[in-house]
């Protein structure tokens, strides 16, 4: 008699086999940042300031994916490092392409937010980036699910709100493990 697969176990075997590509994606983004985009092909951030809204919105999810400097044009969204702080220390930026000139044989860009777009068409005053600095190309967003990821960030940031979520967490479960052990007596 042949056993005939049921929906659960089809089921139970999808659910485990993305539960463990979305934990080699966890992993892999935590432990070796900087290579997820050549291991993956592809690498995701998390939009935290409003300077792209309307077009990405703070809690979206970029792709990006790795891009030939040669094939980029103005007017293509980009993701790439950046000092726009003068701190010595370059952040993670994603704007579109203002400008691309050579200079002394260097492709040098200028950006621009889709903030001062609509407002005054400025570039962005941080200056030129080269080739070096490009991370990759926009390819898409997953709306909102970059909340989840800027909640544990802050979790991880500060110990005192995580203690007290685990306490509220341990007290819920005991709570309802002694009404399950009462409602059985």
């Amino acid at each position: 008699m042949e056993k005939v697969v049921s929906k659960k176990m089809v089921l139970n075997a999808i659910f485990y086999l993305m539960t463990a590509l979305l934990s080699g994606f966890i992993l892999i983004q935590i432990f070796a940042p900087e290579h997820t985009i050549k291991l993956l092909g592809f690498r995701s951030y998390v939009v935290i300031t409003d300077s792209m809204e309307p077009l990405y919105n703070i809690g979206d999810i970029l792709i990006v994916k790795p891009v030939d400097p040669e094939d980029l044009q103005v007017g293509d969204v980009i993701t790439f490092k950046m000092d726009i702080n003068n701190n010595g220390e370059k952040e993670i930026v994603t704007h579109y392409i203002y400008s691309i000139q050579k200079v002394d044989g260097v492709r040098m860009y200028e950006s621009i937010s889709h903030k001062s777009i609509l407002s005054n068409n400025q570039p962005d005053q941080w200056g030129n980036f080269t080739d070096e600095d490009i991370i990759g190309l926009v390819t898409s967003k997953i709306a909102y699910v970059g909340y989840i990821i800027i909640f544990f960030k802050i979790l991880i940031q500060n110990p005192i709100l995580l203690g007290l979520i685990i306490l509220n967490i341990a007290i819920i479960v005991t709570i309802a493990t002694l009404l399950k052990k009462n409602k059985k007596e």
